[in-house]
């Protein structure tokens, strides 16, 4: 009950910017808590990217990296650990626009560009993945992540990606 009111007083007496920034800072605490996610928020904060949320995304979309922006964008609507995987999704895109993007030169063949493109996804997928799997056996914090590969699979990418992206 007390949780309740608590949160009650803040819709109160923050505003929504505050609220906002507070979250994210909680979410950044979480998402740091193991080296990876460190290493990730430290290559967002070198190239300039921020996190905030954007309250204009739809339902269906937890967030996403703006490329234009050089921010990640994330839904205050979506639950936490769901949040801290987009982020982690997100952040490995900044990762390979900042590592691997550097190396593309020229003007691709359109099968290689479709390629090029699914082997760019399905690595997010699969660093989310793992991220979220090393987070849920280290993290001190009580949140609903899944244990194992499979169960997060089952628990945060049935609803994204269908079963061939996901076996690579």
């Amino acid at each position: 009950m007390k949780s309740l009111l608590k949160k009650f007083a803040d819709v109160l007496t923050k505003t929504r910017a505050q609220r906002d920034q507070e979250r994210i800072e909680r979410l950044r605490s979480i998402f740091t808590s193991i080296p990876e996610g460190r290493e990730l928020i430290e290559l967002a904060e070198k190239s300039g990217c921020k996190i905030a949320f954007n309250h204009s995304l739809s339902d269906t979309e937890a967030g996403h990296l703006h490329f234009d922006d050089r921010a990640v964008y994330l839904n205050p609507k979506a639950d936490d650990t769901y949040l801290i995987e987009t982020l982690a999704h997100a952040l490995r895109h900044l990762w390979q626009l900042c590592v691997i993007d550097r190396t593309r030169t020229g003007i691709y063949a359109i099968p290689y560009v479709f390629i090029y493109k699914r082997v760019i996804e399905g690595d997010a997928v699969i660093f989310a993945a793992n991220f979220m799997e090393k987070l849920a056996s280290n993290s001190q914090e009580k949140l609903d992540l899944p244990k194992t590969f499979s169960d997060f699979q089952k628990s945060l990418l049935a609803d994204k990606y269908d079963e061939q992206t996901l076996v690579m």
